[in-house]
């Protein structure tokens, strides 16, 4: 009897130990996800922020064609 127990413990110890591990690398893969995530934002947001860079600088060369078009329009 005393040394059923004692397997029985052995294997309960076991399988809190696997349980521990499974735990541990699931947090660790969540925190992986989260970063890459995170990762993934910050670069979609440095996208944005270069395409409306573009943008303004595509209308700034616009007005000032404009205008340069209208002076010349009236010096003549």
């Amino acid at each position: 009897m005393k040394k059923q127990q004692m397997q029985q413990k052995a294997r309960e110890k076991e399988e809190k130990k696997r349980v521990e591990k499974e735990k541990k690398r699931e947090k660790k893969r969540a925190e992986e996800l989260k970063k890459i995530e995170k990762q993934r934002m910050e670069e979609e947001k440095n996208r944005e922020k270069e395409r409306m860079k573009v943008l303004e600088m595509q209308q700034r060369h616009k007005r000032k064609k404009r205008k340069g078009g209208r002076r010349r329009r009236k010096g003549d």
